[in-house]
């Protein structure tokens, strides 16, 4: 009787310990697979996040910043470090600039960056990151802190949910074609 049980028992621990193997690596594959999917998103969010802010002439230093800000946020599921200082200036600080706002150039070299680019900017985040417009706002503000120094986020979102889909990015499938073709590259 004991051999029995003891026989038993070994059968149930190797045909468990087998399932137990096959379930692992089929939770493992299907993780890859969500990793190597979402990190190409990833990839096109924040490659197109940053062309998008190209016409305002920032420093390269921004950019990376902003591209590395977004990814982050990508990344984390929409969190972001608010108490790390932004390095994103805006050159057009006076009241001036707000009158004018960017279809009468101040300085001839380069575009205001306006609270409607922003909304633009923040509706094809949340868009394509499939996230609440108040939150990708609230990043938004954070990142163009020195356009809301009072980090009023809610402007940003009743401006984005007014837009129309068709400002929306357009994917492109080739995307080096795509800078080229926009003269970026």
């Amino acid at each position: 009787m004991e051999q029995f049980k003891q026989k038993a028992i070994d059968e149930l621990r190797s045909d468990g310990f087998s399932l137990f193997k096959k379930a692992t690596e089929a939770l493992e594959e299907s993780r890859e697979r969500i990793l190597r999917e979402n990190s190409e998103r990833v990839k096109v969010v924040t490659t197109y996040a940053v062309m998008e802010l190209t016409q305002f002439g920032f420093s390269p230093e921004s950019y990376a910043f902003i591209q590395h800000k977004v990814c982050t946020f990508a990344e984390t599921g929409g969190k972001f470090d608010k108490t790390e200082q932004c390095i994103i200036v805006n050159p057009f600080k006076d009241e001036v600039a707000r009158k004018h706002g960017r279809k009468k150039k101040i300085n001839k070299t380069s575009n205001v960056l306006t609270t409607l680019d922003i909304a633009h900017y923040t509706r094809n985040i949340a868009f394509y990151l499939d996230f609440r417009l108040e939150d990708v706002a609230r990043f938004t503000a954070y990142l163009f802190k020195e356009w809301y120094p009072d980090g009023d986020f809610l402007s940003i979102t009743k401006a984005a949910a007014k837009l129309p889909d068709s400002g929306l990015i357009k994917i492109q499938e080739d995307l080096e074609g795509y800078i080229a073709e926009q003269g970026w590259g």
